[in-house]
């Protein structure tokens, strides 16, 4: 059990280290960050966002029948309640958690975590702050983009010639709590990938072969977490109310 607690209260100290992000060093590392979480992923769900936008079309216009209006309702309504923050964290985690699992347990096991310390640079400044920033920036962006590239390619796969009558009427599920929920479950998936990646790789001890193993152990359980809070996010309403 502490081999388990320990690193998860290493990341907790690392969030009470944000005067460190007035240091250049920090700031740099958070850009590499950014880049690396967020704006190298943007092919990877333009592409998952174009598929999403045309499977959901095809099923539910050309399949089963529903009319365009319809189709274009319910997909903007399930992609701000549901979709677009999931899939965004499945990408992320497939993408960015097993790599930075795998970077944070080969800096521990080469040693190189208790290097820095001898420098007088702070890990948790300078390793584990930006990558969780980072994760939990992203992961609100990204989810945006997927929504907007999904719903995009909606309109214009659905319509022949979009008229402002069908747009207004794809547009009625959208409210400013509809949004805040799809931004707010996003960021919380973001940084619970972002804290189980981190004290996955912080973790790691021994030889090499501690490096696949907390990758590993840092995909699964990011998965797992993240389902178990998108659940939770769910039953809350409905417990809230009963009680």
């Amino acid at each position: 059990m502490p081999n388990v607690i320990s690193p998860i209260l290493l990341v907790f100290r690392a969030l009470g280290q944000w005067p460190a992000l007035r240091r250049v060093p920090v700031q740099q590392a958070l850009a590499q960050q950014l880049q690396g979480c967020g704006v190298q992923a943007l092919p990877g769900l333009l592409c998952a966002g174009v598929a999403l936008g045309l499977v959901a079309v095809q099923q539910m216009h050309g399949t089963y029948g529903a009319n365009v209006e319809f189709t274009l309702r319910t997909l903007l309504q399930l992609l701000l309640s549901e979709l677009a923050p999931l899939l965004t964290a499945v990408f992320l985690i497939a993408r960015s958690s097993s790599a930075m699992a795998a970077e944070l347990a080969a800096i521990r096991v080469q040693g190189e975590w208790r290097l820095l310390g001898t420098m007088g640079i702070d890990p948790l400044a300078y390793l584990l702050l930006p990558r969780l920033l980072a994760l939990t920036l992203a992961s609100g962006v990204l989810a945006l983009y997927l929504l907007l590239t999904a719903q995009l390619t909606a309109v214009l796969y659905a319509l022949d010639s979009p008229d402002p009558a069908t747009l207004y009427s794809m547009l009625e599920p959208l409210s400013a709590g509809l949004i805040a929920q799809c931004l707010g479950k996003s960021l919380l998936f973001g940084a619970l990938i972002g804290l189980i990646s981190c004290a996955s790789g912080v973790a790691a001890h021994g030889d090499w072969t501690a490096i696949p193993h907390a990758s590993a152990r840092a995909v699964v359980r990011a998965l797992l977490a993240v389902f178990a809070a998108d659940a939770l996010w769910a039953l809350l309403p409905g417990l809230w109310s009963g009680g």
